[in-house]
């Protein structure tokens, strides 16, 4: 059993030193309010203690009406819950599904008053901690690009050269897909990419799957990656490797609409080292056989050969080898 903590009484005006939360009685008195729950009057109060720092930073609008910045993860923090939670407070207290106390509004840069770089360059003497909490570490970068500094010069950027380089393949689906049918997609994605080492005369020694869900279900997107023993552009291996990688990661009971399959730090194929246990006989015969499957498809059209999986119903493969930079030709 944990052991509890014990706490001293007050005595005569000690409970002064704290400093506290506001929340109006009226949400607990007024009976228009009585469907709220105790987590929204709580965010509620949470928000108004915002106001004076908006007040401190002349936060207001062109109708001199004060607004605060309170993001999910604000809330997240405060009320330490989760993000379902947190959403179902803030909506509570909306203008759109809920009783009108706050009205919610998506801030781009002109939201936090920035509209120039001039603008960045004041904000980081007045507040520069907003800066960091808008842009992240980035804000470094552009606090000095505000002020005329330029640690990067065109020197450097035309002598850039990326020491790792990679190839993927993504799709966005036009509807949910059920997990037997994204595997399907994922299949014909990743049997476009070996085909595009191949031709690039590339190896790689890792694939990258990444899975977004429907944006409804507020579910973070699945990642997972796997390297290989050696570096390969078989389609074989590959293949069964992304296909392993996809019934690991996966969602199975959440609708699927955004597909990405990446062959991680690929370089030229002359570099790639064959390994004492497997059968050079099996590999160049795929090899030939890859490229012969090339070859027919670059004379006679991608479709002109293709998997029996490639006529199923949810397949994309014929009307994404129809298609020119991803529009209907």
């Amino acid at each position: 059993m944990e052991k509890k903590l014990s706490f001293n009484y007050f005595y005569g005006t000690q409970a002064d030193q704290f400093s506290f939360y506001r929340i109006p009685k009226a949400l607990f008195q007024n009976e228009c309010f009585r469907e709220l729950s105790s987590d929204a009057k709580i965010l509620y109060g949470l928000m108004l203690d915002r106001m004076s720092l908006s007040i401190k930073n002349q936060w207001f609008d062109d109708q001199n009406r004060a607004y605060i910045y309170f993001s999910l993860e604000d809330i997240m923090e405060l009320l330490n819950c989760g993000k379902n939670k947190a959403v179902k407070s803030l909506q509570e207290l909306d203008t759109e599904s809920g009783i009108g106390l706050i009205e919610k509004k998506r801030q781009g840069f002109a939201g936090y008053g920035i509209h120039t770089m001039g603008d960045i360059a004041m904000a980081s003497i007045h507040s520069e901690n907003l800066l960091y909490k808008i842009f992240g570490i980035d804000a470094e970068l552009l606090i000095d690009h505000a002020w005329g500094c330029e640690s990067c010069r065109m020197h450097d950027i035309k002598n850039y050269h990326s020491e790792d380089h990679s190839l993927s393949n993504g799709q966005v689906l036009m509807r949910n897909y059920s997990f037997e049918e994204a595997e399907v997609i994922v299949k014909e994605m990743t049997d476009i990419l070996v085909l595009d080492l191949i031709e690039k005369e590339l190896v790689t020694n890792s694939v990258i799957l990444w899975i977004a869900y429907d944006h409804k279900y507020e579910k973070e997107p699945s990642r997972g990656s796997a390297r290989f023993p050696d570096p390969t552009n078989s389609s074989r291996e590959i293949i069964n490797t992304v296909k392993l990688l996809y019934r690991q990661i996966a969602d199975r009971y959440t609708g699927i609409r955004r597909i990405e399959v990446c062959a991680g730090k690929v370089f030229p194929e002359s570099y790639r080292q064959y390994d004492l246990f497997s059968d050079p006989e099996i590999q160049d015969r795929e090899r030939r056989l890859q490229k012969a499957v090339l070859e027919v498809k670059n004379r006679y059209g991608k479709n002109a050969i293709m998997r029996g999986s490639n006529l199923l119903d949810c397949s994309t493969y014929i009307e994404k080898n129809e298609q020119i930079g991803g529009h209907r030709a």
